[in-house]
């Protein structure tokens, strides 16, 4: 798979573990991100890309308060309880990638823009553009 592959199978993993709303349980939401990888027809990596995906979704729900936090200050008159859930899963995933493994801003935004574009809706790739090119204005 290309690493625009999995990023886009993680977004799509992300996408599923937000109907999971039961923070107390995480281990519930990770027997369902198995599942749902495990099932998903257009999954075609291997085990390798399958783990790694979980491990991301597993950092980025370890990290959401602080992701969210991040994404409510950079998020004129939005907060993520309002967000769409597309929208909200493309934010969490890009903020993660921004900060915590420090991709090259231009190429998070651009892909997270790509990937809005296709899932969300018309005004999608703008309001990730413009949220995501705010976090990046407030790192230090």
């Amino acid at each position: 798979m290309t690493r625009r592959e999995i990023r886009e199978q993680t977004f799509r993993a992300l996408f599923q573990y937000e109907f999971y709303d039961n923070e107390e349980d995480t281990d519930l939401k990770q027997q369902q991100m198995s599942l749902f990888l495990d099932s998903d027809i257009d999954f075609t990596g291997d085990e390798s890309e399958r783990d790694e995906i979980q491990e991301k979704v597993a950092a980025i729900a370890a990290r959401i308060a602080d992701i969210d936090a991040r994404i409510n200050d950079a998020a004129d008159s939005w907060s993520t309880a309002r967000m769409n859930k597309v929208d909200l899963a493309l934010l969490r995933l890009a903020t993660y990638e921004l900060t915590e493994e420090k991709l090259e801003p231009g190429i998070a935004i651009n892909e997270a823009v790509e990937l809005a574009k296709l899932y969300g809706t018309d005004d999608s790739g703008r309001f990730v553009n413009g949220v995501l090119g705010q976090i990046v204005r407030q790192q230090p």
